[in-house]
C-alpha cells in the first residue's frame, strides 16, 4: 500500500511541475524554430513566436511564408495567412533577440475560439520593453 502512495505522490509531483511549466510559458513571450506541415503536405522550417499558449506568428527564413497559429486541443493550428506581414513578424522576432532597436509593432490576433479557419483577425500591438 505504501508504493501505491508513493506512486501517487510522484504523479503529483509531476503534475504539478507540468502545471508550473504552463504557467511560467503563458506569463512569457517565446520564440522557437520549427518545422510546420501544411495541409498540401509541404513542410517550411520557421521561427514560431509564442504569446503565451493561446497565439502564436510563423515566418521563414525567407520571409515567403507566414501566419498564425492557435493553440487548439491537439496542439498548433498554424495557417498561412496573406493578412500577416512577414517583415513584421520577422522584426518582432528581431526585438525579442535583441538584434534591432525596439519599437510599437502590430500583429493579427485571433480573439475569438471558433475553429481557426472561420476565425477572424484582429489587431494586437506588441511591445518588448528594453529594461
Amino acid at each position: 500500500e505504501n508504493s501505491g502512495s508513493s506512486n501517487s505522490n510522484v504523479q503529483l509531483q509531476t503534475l504539478l511541475e507540468m502545471l508550473t511549466q504552463l504557467e511560467d510559458f503563458q506569463q512569457r513571450i517565446n520564440i522557437n524554430e520549427d518545422i510546420i506541415n501544411f495541409p498540401d503536405g509541404s513542410e517550411i522550417l520557421v521561427k514560431q513566436l509564442y504569446l503565451g499558449i493561446s497565439h502564436a506568428w510563423y515566418v521563414s527564413a525567407d520571409g515567403q511564408f507566414a501566419g498564425y497559429g492557435q493553440s487548439q486541443a491537439d496542439g498548433w493550428a498554424w495557417l498561412n495567412e496573406t493578412e500577416v506581414d512577414a517583415t513584421t513578424v520577422q522584426r518582432a522576432i528581431a526585438m525579442l533577440e535583441r538584434n534591432v532597436d525596439v519599437q510599437l509593432i502590430e500583429l493579427p490576433l485571433i480573439l475569438q475560439t471558433p475553429p481557426l479557419s472561420q476565425a477572424t483577425p484582429e489587431t494586437a500591438n506588441i511591445e518588448e520593453s528594453t529594461q
